[in-house]
């Protein structure tokens, strides 16, 4: 389905769930919006139809060729129920206050205003309690007991469990679209959400047109919703009844054995038996309920996908001008895949997680113990928010492009993550995939291009964030942020300027990214160039380079990268920081040989000029600095530091 505008934010959103309501369609818009006058264009008519048979989508698109600008129409893929119908009207949705009421017109839309006025004075949910009620013996029967006990199970202390006239505020829909399970039951989802419920009081008339679509079988369906969706208490009932018939049991097998004993009754064997039988089933029972709550537990923490599939949406036109009819599937939030490590990667992830839009899984890389020393780990946080994670592995494999074909992502955004996403993973972020690169694109695309910019005595970096095409990094820009790098910035200092400026770039641009309003621009490809991956063996020192070349590689390489090195073994020396002296004409010194020159130890570079180490590190031994280090150095007076040569090419 192609990808459309967003909807513009409006005040209020009403959506309606139908099903085979042909003859109510034309009475329920015009009273619905009738009902929805007094806010002229900020508000918006949602219909969901929930895999009609009969003419109800034809009215409803009919409708919304009239109202285009007041009516969306959402079509769903077969019939999924009336509770994922709403959901399918949340994600269309845009209110700031969104209302939900039957089509059937047994609840009067005329009462909508009072709901909108309920939420705007601050109450996240409301829920209408339907007075005089209208409906069959064997329905009322059924509905009362689910009445009864729909408290104890769900924990929602409402008096009309049935009655879909609600009231929500943006934020508590928001949460619900978090949530997103696959058998929902929203007054449970919607109270957990806000916490707080506040009911009010609503006429109920007999059915002008149609028939009920919840009979006996719908009633059973919502009953195992709430039961299995919304609460462990049933699986806590269960479990306790299976300890007291195993108790039960236990009790009438002792009570045998004393019989046997003791010759006070005249069938010990049969009471025992009878014990025995109990116990095993009070055992089965309650072992069995004890399976079911760690399912139900693995259930919570690994919610599947969006539910159900949206076949057909025709949105409103409202807020954007003019604009194509196009279907798209209108979601409030984007099903986010988040790439990340690093800190940068954390960080962005704890934003989204803070500001509500989580993502709805996590690919990273397996850490090693330096990573873990070194940056936050990213597949922690994710899992402490119950966010599953994709430890990469190849993301080209049928396996990885088939789980996030189930898991219905629609957009990717890649931060510090060292893979190079495939055309087909790409291809399934309907709204965009992005990536947010540490550099200045389109310099520098490719590999540890902060640690390059310094090696090649850069001025200036920045963070980029852009589209992703199938070559890396050459994406549109859509923002940028440049960072100037100053004379004693290293690889650490830079690091973390570099980290605070990408989430702050984040944060400006990451609503339009949700929204789809930004602007790209193509890369300049005459200005483009390629840097690549580094190793720990890059950090050796060729004394025969500039001593600015040396001190930009010592700047590279510095912690929380491994260093840059002279020697070979236990000889092996790091340096971690030093400063230069600038070549002095009549006294070279010979490159890699350690001397004093200027009141100061130096180490003699090929140009003329010096190193001067500030920090080092023997293999083998703590960090060196001030006397310390003055001692080392003097040890190696007019002897060469190193011998060895590479590294400091650019």
């Amino acid at each position: 389905m192609p990808q459309g505008d967003s909807a513009a934010p409006c005040r209020v959103s009403v959506i309606v769930p139908v099903l085979n309501e042909a003859d109510n369609v034309d009475g329920l818009v015009e009273r619905t919006l009738g009902a929805l006058d007094p806010y002229g264009e900020e508000a918006e008519l949602i219909l969901v139809d929930d895999g009609s048979t009969d003419a109800t989508l034809d009215r409803l698109l009919r409708w919304r060729e009239r109202y285009a600008s007041k009516i969306g129409v959402v079509a769903l893929k077969g019939n999924h129920g009336q509770h994922a119908a709403i959901l399918a009207g949340f994600r269309a949705s845009s209110g700031a206050s969104v209302v939900t009421l039957d089509g059937d017109l047994q609840n009067p839309p005329e009462e909508i205003p009072r709901f909108v006025d309920r939420v705007e004075s601050g109450c996240d949910l409301v829920s209408g309690s339907r007075a005089g009620r209208v409906e069959g013996i064997r329905r009322f029967a059924v509905s009362r007991l689910l009445h009864l006990v729909g408290p104890w199970i769900s924990g929602v202390p409402a008096h009309d469990y049935g009655c879909m006239f609600r009231g929500y505020s943006r934020r508590v829909v928001e949460q619900i679209l978090r949530i997103d399970s696959r058998s929902p039951y929203v007054p449970a989802l919607a109270f957990h959400a806000a916490g707080s419920l506040e009911e009010i009081e609503i006429p109920h008339t007999d059915r002008l047109a149609g028939v009920s679509k919840y009979n006996f079988r719908g009633l059973a369906r919502l009953a195992i919703d709430l039961s299995i969706g919304s609460s462990r208490r049933p699986l806590h009932l269960l479990v306790g009844t299976g300890l007291v018939i195993l108790g039960a049991g236990t009790s009438l097998v002792a009570v045998a054995l004393l019989a046997a004993l003791f010759a006070f009754t005249a069938d010990p064997l049969s009471l025992g038996l009878a014990g025995l039988s109990a116990a095993m089933a009070g055992g089965i029972i309650a072992v069995q309920a004890v399976l079911t709550l760690y399912a139900f537990r693995l259930y919570r923490q690994l919610r599947p996908g969006p539910f159900p599939q949206i076949a057909d949406a025709w949105p409103t036109r409202r807020g954007r001008g003019s604009r194509s009819d196009a279907r798209v599937e209108c979601r409030a939030e984007p099903r986010l895949l988040l790439c990340a490590f690093r800190e940068v990667g954390h960080a962005v992830l704890r934003h989204l997680i803070d500001s509500g839009a989580a993502p709805i899984a996590v690919a990273t890389h397996p850490e090693t113990d330096e990573d873990r020393s070194a940056w936050p780990s990213v597949s922690e946080l994710a899992a402490r928010h119950h966010i599953p994670v994709l430890l990469s592995g190849r993301v080209d494999s049928p396996g990885f492009l088939r789980t996030l074909i189930d898991l219905e992502i629609d957009m990717i955004l890649s931060v510090y993550y060292r893979r190079i996403l495939p055309a087909a993973v790409l291809g399934l972020a309907s709204r965009g995939a992005f990536n947010l690169h540490p550099s200045l694109l389109p310099a520098y695309r490719g590999r540890a291009p902060m640690n390059w910019a310094l090696l090649r005595g850069e001025t200036e970096t920045g963070i980029t964030i852009h589209e992703m095409v199938e070559s890396p990094d050459a994406g549109p820009i859509v923002s940028q942020l440049p960072i100037p790098i100053e004379e004693r910035d290293d690889a650490g200092t830079l690091s973390a300027k570099l980290a605070g400026a990408a989430l702050d770039l984040f944060k400006d641009t990451w609503p339009d990214l949700r929204g789809g309003d930004y602007t790209p621009r193509p890369q300049d490809e005459s200005k483009a160039f390629w840097v690549g991956k580094r190793t720990p063996e890059d950090g050796r020192i060729d004394w025969s380079s500039s001593a600015r070349e040396v001190r930009n590689l010592v700047r590279a390489v510095a912690r929380p990268f491994p260093g840059a090195f002279s020697g070979n073994g236990r000889d092996r020396v790091k340096i971690w920081r030093a400063s230069i002296l600038e070549p002095m004409p009549g006294n070279p010194g010979r490159p890699g040989v350690v001397d004093r020159c200027d009141s100061q130890w130096t180490i003699a570079c090929g140009d003329g000029g010096r190193l001067i180490p500030i920090e080092i590190q023997p293999e083998g031994q703590i960090p060196l600095e001030g006397e310390q280090l003055e001692t080392f150095l003097a040890s190696y007076e007019t002897r060469s530091i190193s011998g060895a040569t590479g590294g400091c090419s650019t």
